[in-house]
């Protein structure tokens, strides 16, 4: 019964979190274009549409990251549970840096790829580099998310995805009401979001993983998702 409880208010959370998501997406976004001008904003979409993209590589080798980590916490192997929590996150530094390197070197010569306005480069430029970094957060937070998951408390993620989203907000009308219009405001909101969501997975994690550190005496390149991915696909090595 308190599985089905669990799952009950796992389901409702998700629904709200998406209906706020959904609120402030129609609420906010009017209010931005009527301060930077379609020409502008059209830019805010396309530094989101680019690093979801490229986001897409990160979710499809982590997507199996919260399965191992439940599987192996579920079934009382918890220095296997470790193993991969340890290996996860210290894989993903390393793509995260990898990740800010082309970054840098794509953001640097971006107005040779696109037709950019001179007054506007270099905050397109900060733009595209801020949404990069906020997707290396995300992939940052990969491991963490994995503790509402394994313990069947998702609705704890959801609630964390409520107040980045609200302190987003508030964040983007400060900056645009108070201070003159910039097209890396939104990319500052999404980057403060990115580090809310990030920081309340890491407190739920240490509340409900507890003693799970990402240490590096537990990295196992057999136990990363990237190489589970590679032996799935039939190929298989000795680490």
């Amino acid at each position: 019964m308190k599985k089905k409880n669990n799952s009950l208010i796992n389901i409702i959370a998700a629904l709200i979190t998406f209906i706020v998501q959904m609120f402030i997406s129609f609420w906010l976004s009017p209010f931005i274009i009527s301060k930077l001008g379609e020409e502008s904003y059209g830019f805010i979409n396309l530094a989101n549409n680019f690093v979801s993209y490229a986001s897409l590589i990160a979710v499809a080798i982590n997507s199996m990251a919260s399965r191992y980590i439940s599987l192996e916490y579920n079934s009382a192997r918890f220095e296997e549970a470790k193993k991969y929590y340890s290996t996860v996150f210290w894989a993903n530094c390393l793509l995260f840096v990898i990740i800010i390197i082309c970054s840098s070197i794509i953001v640097q010569r971006l107005d040779c790829f696109i037709n950019i306005s001179p007054n506007l480069v270099a905050q397109v430029k900060i733009t595209f580099m801020l949404s990069f970094v906020n997707m290396g957060v995300s992939l940052l937070g990969t491991v963490y998310t994995a503790a509402a998951f394994t313990t069947n408390k998702m609705h704890l993620n959801s609630l964390i995805q409520i107040i980045a989203n609200v302190g987003k907000s508030f964040l983007l009308l400060s900056l645009f009401t108070f201070l003159p219009a910039k097209i890396y405001y939104f990319s500052i909101a999404l980057l403060t979001a990115g580090l809310i969501t990030l920081i309340g997975n890491y407190i739920v994690s240490s509340r409900l993983l507890v003693g799970f550190k990402a240490q590096k005496k537990y990295f196992e390149l057999k136990k990363n998702c990237y190489t589970c991915k590679i032996r799935r696909l039939g190929f298989d090595f000795k680490c």
